[in-house]
């Protein structure tokens, strides 16, 4: 959806550039980094890429449980598919990472998190690339993590494919795909459902056993595409809609209905080989109404993106671009309501230089808006090339998180309230020898001007929100690889330290250390995966200490045909019954126990 990166022919750059033609597939080349397409090893940023083929091969119901089996997050629900999930990336919180489908944002305006358990379903992603770190310069507010930007499907060649899948707990998932390609022109379309009952709420019985935790959703997409020798053209549309069960903070049985939808239409223009126009225009709305309360959440987005890329000179590149945004929140949450419109504006600039061995990337964005005024956020990296094949790099940026529709109008508002600001150090190594690979980050990131619920009245829980928390997140990362014939291996380890300076203890829901691996192995017809993921204990509410936890998912797959493919899965293979999350200080959310799938792909 962005541009296709005109890579100059210094030697650093050229000699990646080869050593990814011949060690990665075509979905190692990455964009979100840089706003740019480039190989994922020329990049100066800790970045993963979870491919079509591990998400096909994981029988995942939303992308929540496939980031916890692959990009090393801390992935957080209440109870099976369907419920409340949230991410935590470098330790910041869970609306601090951004998220965007085909580069643009799906964050609500409301709660300023994502609804991943609703968004899109796994058969219409390409791929997903996680970026660790902030990104604000490039992207804006709730970069303060990172990024995680979901690449969706476009048509290859003219197809048609019916994945069918089934599995205990009543689980039924039903996709059929429609793929056109004629010349220049493409298209696709999508359709399925998902659905799932049976997995109690809370660990180790369910408090209310006469409603089952149940997810049921529809979902539906459309791509058009065409393109000449200067102009391409690409729109398209995801929609998701269903009920989800579950038990509200009283454990009392509840239901909530939920949709929706992410358009955009994107226009690239290259008039001559050094410069290449993009405009973006989106429109996502995302909306969740309860059955049994009045309360409901809201968020419309319309946005204009123009970005422009161009090459000064053989080894330096400049991006320059705005945003314009218009947002829409209504909202009630505990019988307060708001209705209000968020007007944004940004321009944002990067200068990349190539030196040799030696590379630097400078950014900087201004945002201003309507409601919460105005932010400045930078970034200046260094990397060098200890051989065509090694690098290091060192960065500091700063980034921001805005303050959401329900902190300024919302129950306990405060409309004075200031952006959440945070300032970042980091070193990295990246490596790659021969079917070898291993990646090093190291970071600092100082983050202020939190914004927390003060409480006024204890009995009635009564309060304002105020900027007045300070956080240092630390950490080091590894990521190590393996790729040589049938054999594949890549493994992430996360070593976090989220600490609330106000009383020097852990940030909650953050485990200091994750550890996650997956294991492929293809033999003519035949394909295995096996993945591991393990988190240490971790603080939750009201001081409760949850368990660390290990898990392990196998899946096969079996090319029977040349048109059928069949599939078949166990995730939690052990049936570890492991408290994920609290909701009180004596019920734990029970993680998915042992989930059985079996399922065929036909293709013709």
């Amino acid at each position: 959806m962005f541009e296709v990166f005109i890579v100059n022919k210094y030697k650093y750059l050229s000699a990646i550039l080869a050593l990814s033609s011949a060690a990665y597939a075509d979905d190692e080349m990455v964009i979100t980094p840089d706003r740019v397409q480039q190989p994922i090893e020329a990049t100066l940023a800790a970045t993963t890429v979870i491919s079509h083929e591990q998400i096909m091969a994981n029988p995942s119901m939303d992308i929540g449980q496939l980031l916890a089996n692959f990009a090393g997050l801390d992935v957080v629900r209440s109870g099976g598919p369907g419920q409340q999930t949230s991410v935590f990336m470098r330790g910041a919180n869970s609306d601090q990472t951004l998220v965007m489908v085909d580069g643009v944002p799906v964050n609500t305006g409301t709660s300023g998190g994502v609804n991943l358990q609703y968004l899109l379903n796994p058969m219409d992603i390409d791929h997903i690339e996680v970026v660790r770190g902030p990104r604000s310069s490039l992207y804006g507010s709730q970069a303060v993590g990172g990024v995680i930007n979901i690449i969706t499907h476009r048509a290859g060649k003219t197809s048609t494919e019916l994945q069918l899948t089934t599995g205990t707990e009543q689980t039924r998932q039903t996709d059929l795909r429609q793929d056109i390609q004629a010349g220049a022109f493409r298209a696709s379309a999508n359709i399925g459902n998902d659905n799932t009952q049976g997995y109690p709420q809370f660990y180790p019985t369910a408090l209310n056993p006469t409603m089952p935790d149940g997810n049921y959703q529809h979902h539906g997409s459309a791509s058009l595409s065409w393109h000449d020798q200067t102009t391409q053209v690409d729109a398209a549309y995801h929609q998701q809609l269903g009920v989800n069960q579950y038990l509200d903070f009283n454990n009392n049985p509840a239901e909530q209905n939920f949709y929706n939808s992410q358009g955009d239409v994107n226009i690239q223009w290259q008039p001559i080989a050094a410069w290449k126009s993009i405009l973006n225009s989106s429109r996502t709305i995302d909306n969740i109404a309860q059955r049994q309360s009045s309360d409901f959440a809201y968020t419309g987005q319309n946005r204009v993106d123009w970005q422009n890329d161009i090459i000064l000179h053989p080894g330096n590149n400049l991006t320059v671009g705005s945003t314009y945004t218009d947002q829409h929140n209504n909202a009630s949450e505990y019988g307060t309501l708001y209705n209000n419109t968020f007007n944004t504006w940004a321009n944002y600039l990067q200068d990349r230089w190539q030196l040799g061995d030696f590379s630097t990337q400078v950014a900087g964005r201004y945002e201003s808006s309507d409601t919460w005024g105005h932010h400045l956020t930078g970034e200046l990296t260094l990397g060098y090339a200890l051989s065509a094949s090694s690098s290091l790099y060192a960065t500091h940026n700063t980034a921001f998180s805005a303050p959401t529709g329900d902190q300024l109008y919302g129950y306990g508002a405060n409309p004075l309230l200031h952006p959440e600001s945070a300032s970042n150090y980091e070193v990295g190594s990246k490596n790659q020898w021969n079917a070898w690979e291993l990646n090093l980050a190291m970071y600092r990131n100082h983050v202020s001007n939190l914004i927390q619920l003060v409480t006024i009245n204890p009995v009635t829980y009564s309060g304002e929100y105020e900027n007045v928390n300070k956080a240092l997140l630390r950490g080091f990362e590894t990521t190590l690889g393996y790729h040589q014939g049938p054999w594949g291996v890549h493994s992430e380890l996360d070593l976090t330290r989220a600490t609330d300076l106000s009383n020097q203890q852990d940030l909650q829901r953050r485990p200091r250390q994750t550890w996650t691996s997956d294991f492929d192995y293809s033999h003519k017809a035949w394909h295995f995966q096996a993945s591991w993921l393990t988190a240490s204990q971790s603080q939750d509410y009201s001081g409760i200490h949850l368990a660390g936890y290990g898990i392990v998912n196998l899946a096969a797959e079996w090319q029977a045909l040349k048109w059928l493919k069949l599939q078949s899965g166990i995730q939690n293979i052990a049936n570890r019954t492991y408290g994920q999350a609290a909701n009180s200080s004596t019920s734990f959310y029970r993680a998915q126990p042992r989930l059985y799938t079996a399922g065929l792909d036909i293709t013709y």
